[in-house]
């Protein structure tokens, strides 16, 4: 991606930290392949309908009480041996599955599965904010969203090839390797900063730039930082000047476009939503739509410093929309007894692919670059964490409402919301989202 050595290893640190994600993507993923087997005894326990609502919908229960203890943590402890230590949990969640033999234990494990995500999501695009030069931070975080990809490929792929408990072993194998690799790369300079440890901020500088002259840009942010740290990081002081609000209400419009534009309902339930005569079996849709997800990640990865955070946000919904509105009719149209639409399976699969084609652009990746971000240092952690109760309270609500909004009405009625939410994101992105492509933490804090 790029000769500078300096870049080398601000993307190897990236890279590394953003496996946080792929263990995530990894629990995101995992229900999907999986469903079948725990309702058709393939496995050590039988599960209702209502218990896979519960199982797929308790990891972002377990997302919701994690991000704020987070925000705390990575502040106290730092970015990086908050991630490293907290990795536990995610480790401790793949040998709950191993070893469950009933519901209950099922449950713990998704849970659990769920803190690590909130943490993660939490505390993982700070770092990534604050250890990259301004012209590579947008590209650096959108590893961010590939990583999650690739974790829910990982499940896609394997999981429905191998045993429940092997699938189970294998997933516990990548947190403890992560857990190893953040031994290579330093803690966030900001952090060392915060605790006026600036010997440790310069040589955490000199390894992310790879030269001794970091004198100018270590003064920078120590201003930018003390500046920051004269009131210490509350609630109220979210919302007490007009740039903090608006830095707060961005963050969270995008997270709630995110979710409700209905990506985490596909991550969970595309194997069952498409029609099972169609021209690809569940499973292969799941890692059809997976692939094109990873594919055109990556191509954002290149447009996302290139072009902007608002164009590629717009561009980005404008297809999501196009996407949900073509299922929305399909399932209007199949839920009619008295047409045939047999000859039309292929249109679901069209749809998918065409959501997760446009998907990747904006609204995968920035949410999350714009997390990192918006806020000054004081505030980082109290709104990642809050940001990131957002998103695993939305995503709670549309799996947990996605079955029984299905049987009550019809699965159209899911896809017409997730059109309306993407419709209004065009117009979030055009006139309200602030550009922050190319400018420095200092310069975002005082435009805003």
């Amino acid at each position: 991606m790029t000769k500078n050595p300096a870049h080398l290893r601000q993307w190897m640190a990236a890279t590394i930290a953003s496996m946080s994600l792929l263990i995530t993507g990894m629990f995101l993923g995992w229900p999907s392949p999986t469903i079948s087997k725990l309702r058709a005894h393939d496995t050590p326990l039988t599960l209702t309908g209502s218990e896979v609502s519960w199982m797929i919908s308790l990891l972002y229960v377990g997302s919701v009480v994690s991000p704020l203890p987070g925000g705390v943590l990575m502040d106290r402890w730092g970015r990086h041996t908050s991630l490293q230590v907290c990795s536990f949990l995610a480790l401790s969640s793949w040998l709950f599955l191993t070893f469950s033999t009933d519901v209950t234990c099922l449950y713990i494990s998704r849970i659990l599965g769920g803190m690590w995500g909130g943490i993660s999501y939490c505390i993982t695009p700070v770092y990534l904010s604050e250890i990259a030069e301004p012209r590579i931070r947008g590209a650096l975080n959108t590893m961010f969203t590939l990583m999650v990809y690739l974790g829910i490929m990982f499940e896609y792929c394997i999981g429905p090839v191998i045993s429940y408990n092997l699938l189970s072993i294998i997933s516990a194998c990548i947190p403890l390797l992560y857990f190893l690799l953040m031994f290579i790369i330093p803690e966030s300079p900001y952090y060392f900063v915060m605790r006026q440890r600036n010997q440790e901020a310069r040589e955490t500088l000199v390894w992310l730039r790879c030269t001794r002259d970091v004198d100018e840009e270590l003064e920078a942010i120590s201003k930018a930082v003390k500046s920051d740290m004269k009131n210490k990081g509350r609630v109220q002081d979210l919302v007490r000047t007009s740039g903090s609000r608006r830095a707060l209400f961005m963050a969270e419009v995008a997270a709630f476009l995110q979710r409700m534009s209905g990506s985490s309902v596909m991550m969970a339930y595309i194997s069952t939503s498409v029609p099972q005569d169609g021209v690809v079996s569940g499973d292969q849709c799941a890692v059809i739509m997976c692939s094109i997800w990873l594919v055109f990640g990556v191509w954002s990865t290149f447009l996302v410093d290139r072009l902007g955070r608002r164009p590629l946000l717009a561009f980005s919904c404008i297809g999501c929309a196009i996407a949900t509105a073509g299922l929305t009719v399909w399932f209007i149209l199949s839920s009619n007894p008295s047409l045939d639409v047999t000859s039309y399976t292929a249109v679901p699969l069209i749809c998918f692919a065409l959501y997760a084609l446009f998907f990747p652009f904006g609204l995968a990746c920035i949410p999350s670059i714009i997390q990192g971000e918006l806020f000054p240092s004081n505030l980082k952690g109290l709104a990642s964490g809050i940001t990131a109760i957002v998103v695993a309270s939305l995503s709670f609500i549309s799996n947990k409402l996605y079955q029984p909004l299905s049987d009550m009405m019809g699965m159209y009625i899911n896809y017409l919301y997730f059109t309306i939410c993407s419709a209004y994101g065009i117009y979030f992105a055009l006139c309200t989202l602030l550009e922050t492509r190319n400018k420095t933490l200092q310069q975002i804090q005082e435009e805003l």
